[in-house]
């Protein structure tokens, strides 16, 4: 073997395994189901206590995506394992043969653990095996098959078809429900071992449960029916069912985990969607004889809304719901009422990755079509006729694509990528029924071409022959996301963006509301169908890299009263909505320009006189909004100016702005935060949300001044954004309102413009690893949050006006160590603490709620740093400057 590797055994002893090889112990070479042993060994943490589990790992790793020439360190990091399976695919894909899997004297896997997730992975059906066991080894029995534990009904792949048309055709999302899925005497088995799990109680905003997992314990359930159930699911040929069923292509398994719900416990409404995660599952409900006024219902919805419920399924014994995850997906279950626990098994599906590299100048113009993405942001959102539209749900396989008979308006990017994709994957295409893939241009435009069926219909030439996008396809089987390759104009149908005087407005196709004609399906106003239900995955792409929520904008807009004396006959639509206001846009009587006017929420608590006004009367230059009357006798409204061309700073950092881009932003908005030095306003809350970019000009726009205060002194804090705030923000460490306090948050955008952007909410204070950030900016960003290692202790940052004046000068910033801080804990969403008497105080990133039963006894908003808040209630609980009793929260005396 290449290298020598180091097993230790139970009693502590060190085997080396290229001296136990070289020696003369007898064994045997056998051949093994890889799936059966990699299910038999993958669950426990054999990789570090710290790491997830083999399994785990694999499930969630992006092979594709690794660098095939990455060095591999034999380090115990989940990217260091993740590098050593992708060198042995890529071993098998050179048709090289890779070493056996060792099996010890005790009988456990002793070396190869990377070589058998590779073989997993690549689908490869035996791996070689060299057995030191003398055959005793657990992990050599017989390999489980699907039919010995499924329902003798669902063992035909007829029943299979059956299952999947009745799948397909469900609403208001695709789902089914079996009411016996497996065997019933390996189903009772299963839920009398589930009585006897190890539970750990699972807590977040929306549920609580007790949870288990299967493939990422170290509880091994030899030859039990769970540990069936686990190599069952592991098995390619239950997921092969599963694929037939949902039509999703090569699915993985991302998990098998076992819940129990008690009395009281429930799951609010909820889609479980994110881009690239789960596509579907296959719930399994273990409950003898579970009776309706039991509770624990799972029930489908139209919507985030509880009135557009559907449908409810009681989880008797032995049933299963298989569902997708998708935008649409709404679902919850009800509390349980029953004294008796719920138990249920959740198997939850990723797509598999293909192996293969991906093109890599196809996949470089994606990667540039995504970053323009967000620039396109719409500035407006048209609520009317938002609201007024309601037609059928998309289902290409039923109307054969109809809406792509015309083709499809490309982007200046979207033209070289679709060339590239045609030129690069002619052959995936080929296999889709897809042949004549191409573009085509008309002076400026371009569109997709389109061909002509033997109907004399034409349609577009991407498209497949069941009617799907084939754009989309790739998009699915490469990097498990749909919109990555097909064009804006297709992604947002039947919703479009519009040009009105400068402004981007995001609004419904014209063609959804003219009943002269027949439309196409996707196009045809249905009167029976719920508002938006039609549109949940563009409404998702739309939040996903917009950062716009729709059906937030229409409820907001339906809560405002507009004054009388505000002509609002000219509204165009919804800038944006906080808690407090609504921001509408309108075009100016004989102006040609748009001006926004903000009026209070009737549903909110707020005083209706504009507080922020005399602050914002104060500043002046284009770094903030300029007010305009409206009339004295409605003070509720204000008038502003227009921003067109920006997009909100946390959109624009997904773009990957370069180290020059990101240069001149920070030197603006230090600008700006001078300009509030000169005027003496505290903003109090500089959030993403709060700072507009414009992506060309690289200036921008402070806006949100709610909170704002004139002082010349130090002032309480308030507001602030998680990730981005300064210490004295967060309750744990509460302090006075400086002006490094807001030039904080200006070195936290330079930190976060160059990490990951998943990774902006994992921490309070994230600051800590700063090698992705460039040398010409590292000092300035530590100028600006302080010194990690006194953890950013306010002594140790500069103001705004001082770090700009370095800037221009190019004077080098002193750059303290930052090499003995230790990461961050990861921050937890919410983190819930039972009191002495039955109270509940719930910790989470945007404040404290104690309650009693479900009354909210006391309420604190703020930022609070969840991971090092106290983790038990133990009265009198001291976070920050408040004392916490189950009677409610006091300020603590040496605080004020």
């Amino acid at each position: 073997m290449p290298y020598d590797s180091l097993y230790i055994d139970e009693d502590g002893q060190s085997w080396s395994i290229r001296e136990f090889l070289a020696s003369d112990r007898p064994r045997v070479r056998k051949r093994l189901s890889t799936a059966s042993l990699w299910s038999r060994t993958s669950f426990r943490r054999c990789w570090g206590s710290e790491l997830p589990s083999p399994a785990y790992i694999l499930s969630h790793a992006r092979l594709r995506k690794t660098e095939g020439n990455a060095e591999i360190h034999y380090a115990d990091t989940v990217e260091d394992h993740e590098l050593r399976i992708t060198s042995f695919v890529q071993t098998l894909e050179r048709g090289e043969r890779i070493e056996p899997v060792i099996v010890g004297l005790d009988g456990s896997i002793w070396d190869g653990m990377h070589r058998l997730a590779a073989l997993y992975a690549s689908r490869v059906s035996e791996v070689e095996v060299l057995d030191f066991s003398s055959g005793r080894s657990k992990l050599l029995r017989p390999t489980v098959s699907l039919d010995e534990v499924l329902a003798l009904q669902l063992r035909s792949e007829a029943v299979s078809v059956v299952l999947r048309e009745q799948f397909s055709r469900a609403e208001p999302y695709r789902h089914i429900f079996v009411p016996e899925v497996f065997d019933r005497e390996f189903a009772e088995a299963m839920m009398s071992e589930s009585e006897g799990l190890p539970w750990t109680l699972s807590t977040t905003e929306f549920y609580e449960q007790y949870e288990m997992s299967l493939i990422d314990t170290e509880q091994s359930f030899d030859n039990s029916a769970l540990d069936t159930l686990r190599e069952v699911a592991l098995s390619s040929p239950f997921k092969e069912l599963i694929s037939t069923i949902t039509g999703q292509g090569d699915l993985k398994v991302a998990d098998v985990a076992c819940h129990r719900s008690t009395t009281g416990q429930q799951i609010g409404i909820h889609n479980d969607f994110y881009p690239g995660g789960e596509t579907c599952r296959f719930t399994i409900h273990l409950n003898p004889a579970w009776q309706l006024d039991e509770g624990g219902l799972f029930v489908t919805f139209g919507s985030e809304d509880s009135a557009t419920m559907k449908a409810a399924y009681v989880p008797i014994m032995n049933s299963a719901l298989v569902f997708e995850i998708s935008p649409k997906s709404f679902h919850a279950v009800t509390a349980v009422t029953s004294t008796r626990p719920r138990y249920s098994i959740v198997i939850s599906f990723l797509r598999e990755d293909s192996t293969k590299p991906l093109d890599s100048e196809a996949t470089r113009l994606a990667d540039i079509r995504q970053n323009k993405m967000p620039l396109l942001r719409p500035d407006i959102v048209d609520v009317q006729s938002l609201k007024q539209l309601r037609t059928r749900r998309c289902a290409p396989m039923s109307c054969g694509g109809s809406c792509c008979r015309d083709g499809a308006g490309l982007l200046p990017e979207e033209v070289t990528l679709l060339n590239q994709i045609a030129l690069a994957y002619a052959e995936e295409l080929r296999v889709l029924g897809v042949s004549e893939a191409d573009v085509q241009k008309s002076g400026s435009s371009a569109r997709t071409t389109t061909i002509s069926r033997t109907d004399g219909r034409t349609h577009c030439s991407w498209l497949t022959p069941d009617g799907r996008c084939s754009l989309q396809v790739l998009g699915e089987n490469h990097v498990q996301q749909p919109w990555f390759y097909k064009p804006l104009a297709c992604i947002l149908l039947p919703l479009r963006v519009r040009s009105q005087l400068g402004a981007r407005v995001l609004t419904a196709d014209r063609r959804a509301f003219d009943r002269s004609t027949v439309m196409d399906p996707c196009l045809r106003h249905d009167e029976m169908a719920p508002e938006l239900e039609s549109v949940q995955n563009e409404m998702a792409f739309i939040a996903t890299v917009w950062d716009i929520d729709v059906r937030a904008a229409i409820d907001a807009a339906d809560r405002v009263s507009f004054p009388g004396s505000c002509d609002t006959t000219n509204a165009i639509g919804i800038v944006t909505a906080t808690q407090t206001h609504v921001l509408t846009a309108v075009s100016a009587p004989g102006r040609e320009h748009l001006e926004v006017l903000k009026v209070c929420r009737g549903d909110s608590e707020s005083d209706s006189v504009s507080q922020f006004e005399p602050a914002l009367r104060k500043l002046s230059g284009r770094w903030f909004p300029t007010l305009y009357e409206c009339s004295s006798e409605h003070n509720s409204a204000t008038r502003m100016s227009f921003v067109a061309g920006h997009v909100p700073l946390n959109v624009w950092l997904n773009t990957r702005p370069s180290e020059h881009e990101v240069r001149d932003v920070t030197r603006d908005l230090l600008r700006a935060l001078v300009a509030l030095e000169d005027a003496q306003i505290y903003h109090l809350d500089l959030a993403p949300r709060n700072v507009l970019i414009h992506p060309i000009h690289r200036t921008v726009v402070i806006v949100d001044f709610d909170d704002a205060v004139d002082s010349v002194r130090e002032v309480e804090c308030a507001g602030g954004s998680f990730g981005y705030a300064a210490p004295e923000q967060y309750l744990n460490y509460l302090g006075l309102h400086s002006r490094v306090t807001e030039s904080f948050f200006v070195g936290a955008v330079l930190y976060h413009a160059f990490t990951n952007p998943a990774k902006r909410k994992d921490h309070a204070f994230p600051f800590s690893d700063c090698r992705s950030i460039p040398k010409s900016l590292l000092g300035p960003t530590l100028a600006l949050i302080g010194n990690p290692s006194q953890f950013y202790d306010r002594k140790t940052r500069l103001n705004a006006s001082h770090v700009l004046a370095g800037m221009e000068a190019e004077l080098p910033f002193e750059v303290p160590p930052t090499d003995v801080v230790r990461m961050p804990l990861l921050e937890e969403e919410q983190r819930c603490l039972e009191g002495p008497d039955g109270s509940t105080l719930l910790i989470s990133r945007r404040g404290l709620k104690l309650l009693r039963g479900e009354d909210t006894v006391a309420r604190w908003n703020g930022l609070v740093d969840v991971a090092n808040s106290p983790v038990t209630f133990i009265e009198p609980l001291r976070i920050g400057p408040l004392i916490i009793t189950s009677d409610g929260f006091t300020r603590s005396p040496e605080a004020n």
